[in-house]
């Protein structure tokens, strides 16, 4: 079992919580129900109608994030940061990563109202797009699941030249944005140029006012003149094992990691969310 970088980076070894009792949904592409180092629980999922017969992952990126979040502590593999949470499917994408707002919507609108046990308190969402005409629709499903008591975590968006006030979900009040950071120095090849330290913003990242706060999308960004490469995190992939990918996706779930620790810390100050 590796600790990839980034968990390393947000969870400090004095940290006793796993985010046990915890439920975390990851809206996405679904999550692999057969991977040995993810806690997905097997008693409730969804999938957006016409998406797929099931919330089983066939593009690889929402396993990806749920391992981030939560990939066990055990002798494989990687480990989350909140290890102790349970997972929840709920697949809104399709195996290209596409979807519609109504299939997020749809979502959005499962998880309010679903009776599980753990309870859901926190969602991820590594997905957006940018801001239109009317965006209500959307808008409300966030504000459905909020109004309930969970909290909702959103990649802030992977177009420098952008602010997160132009992205949905990311650019909404009641989500908590997230912009990426190099989890560790890079290297240089160029005397020139000094490698790029740690906690550095990824050349990559959307920001901006409304940004909530950053966290590791990268392991390290590493200077090849002319070029800056990104050195993905390290999660699990489709089909088992292990895989690396770069962007605010991966950003996002390390903050929903965090928010499951504080969430078993403070449980019993939590108001139980009421379904809809």
């Amino acid at each position: 079992q590796v600790t990839p970088a980034g968990v390393t980076r947000v969870r400090p070894s004095t940290v006793t919580e796993t985010g046990a009792g915890i439920g975390v949904a990851i809206v996405d592409t679904g999550l692999d129900f057969n991977h040995q180092d993810l806690p997905v629980s097997t008693a409730w999922s969804f999938v957006s109608p016409g998406i797929a017969a099931s919330a089983q992952d066939d593009a690889g990126h929402g396993t990806h994030v749920g391992g981030i979040v939560a990939a066990l502590d055990n002798t494989i593999d990687v480990v989350g940061v909140a290890p102790g949470a349970t997972l929840y499917a709920v697949k809104v994408l399709d195996n290209t990563g596409s979807g519609s707002d109504s299939d997020v919507i749809s979502g959005l609108e499962a998880v309010a109202v679903a009776h599980v046990t753990p309870a859901i308190r926190v969602i991820n969402m590594s997905l957006g797009r940018r801001a239109s005409a009317d965006d209500s629709a959307m808008h409300t499903a966030i504000q459905s699941v909020v109004a309930v008591g969970i909290s909702v975590v959103v990649a802030a968006g992977n177009d420098a030249n952008a602010e997160v006030s132009q992205m949905v979900p990311a650019g909404f009040p009641e989500v908590i944005a997230v912009a990426s950071t190099t989890a560790k120095t890079g290297t240089s090849n160029n005397r020139r140029y000094a490698a790029i330290a740690a906690d550095t913003a990824s050349s990559f990242t959307t920001d901006g006012i409304g940004v909530a706060i950053s966290a590791p999308g990268e392991e390290q960004e590493n200077i090849q003149f002319p070029n800056i490469n990104s050195l993905g995190i390290l999660s699990t992939a489709l089909g088992g094992g292990t895989i690396r990918m770069s962007g605010t996706s991966m950003a996002a779930p390390h903050a929903t990691g965090v928010v499951a620790l504080f969430l078993e810390k403070c449980a019993s100050q939590l108001i139980t969310p009421t379904p809809l």
